[in-house]
């Protein structure tokens, strides 16, 4: 009873009426729960017990606050919003249903940044979320050309990295976009991607980015810009002209 008492105040935290789990509505989340798929704004079972508490899904670009995924202590409290459970929920910071005051989130909260694409983010509001806490922050840079002529080859390359230790990420793919043209390739063993494109765009001042999309569950996606100027073509005289 006091576990179900726990619970109960718990819900009456929410800040709107949640729809109750069906037995289809089975959360679906690897064994040690670093990447589970959910719905949003549903009271769903887990397939075992978690670690109580909130993963707080911050936006790319702030600090705010848009996701926060919630698992309840229903079958030990600890106190401080610790304990066990096997009941979650998505609350959603991207549609009409407003996020739970944050003094009530838990003890244990783990505040996550959301990547801006890729596997790390959500898949969009009202479908199911990808929540995938494992993936390994990382780092792009570019290496390529930032100039060349009309009609020419350029070489776009980049560099793709473990952030924390900059260790290579080899056999990933990584697209490269410049202007409205735009090539891929795989990183090689040292973590290099190139690929070249002939430019048949105007002469001015564009663009070019290297964009990794991510590895779920094992590498979050990342992407780098930088300014790349097409000069107009060059044209040879030849003596006596």
């Amino acid at each position: 009873m006091r576990n179900l008492r726990r619970f109960l105040m718990l819900l009456s935290l929410v800040a709107f009426p949640v729809r109750l789990a069906t037995a289809a509505d089975t959360a679906s989340c690897n064994s040690t729960f670093t990447a589970c798929q959910i719905q949003e704004n549903v009271l769903l079972t887990l397939p075992s017990l978690a670690i109580s508490g909130d993963v707080i899904i911050q936006s790319p670009s702030d600090t705010s606050v848009s996701d926060v995924f919630r698992v309840f202590n229903n079958v030990v409290d600890t106190g401080g919003g610790t304990g066990l459970g096997n009941l979650v929920i998505l609350y959603s910071g991207n549609d009409n249903l407003p996020l739970p005051d944050p003094s009530t989130y838990s003890a244990n909260a783990i505040i996550i940044k959301e990547a801006a694409s890729g596997p790390t983010s959500y898949l969009g509001n009202g479908t199911n979320y990808s929540l995938d806490t494992a993936a390994v922050p990382t780092r792009l840079v570019y290496t390529g050309s930032t100039m060349a002529d009309y009609g020419d080859p350029t070489h776009l390359t980049a560099v793709l990295t473990v952030l924390a230790t900059g260790s290579a990420i080899p056999n990933a793919p990584v697209k490269f976009t410049l202007g409205s043209q735009s090539c891929s390739a795989t990183t090689d063993a040292s973590g290099v991607a190139s690929c070249g494109v002939t430019l048949n765009q105007a002469a001015g001042t564009y663009t070019v980015t290297a964009g990794f999309s991510g590895i779920f569950g094992a590498y979050a996606g990342t992407s780098i810009s930088a300014p790349f100027v097409i000069t107009l073509e060059n044209n040879t005289l030849s003596p006596g002209n």
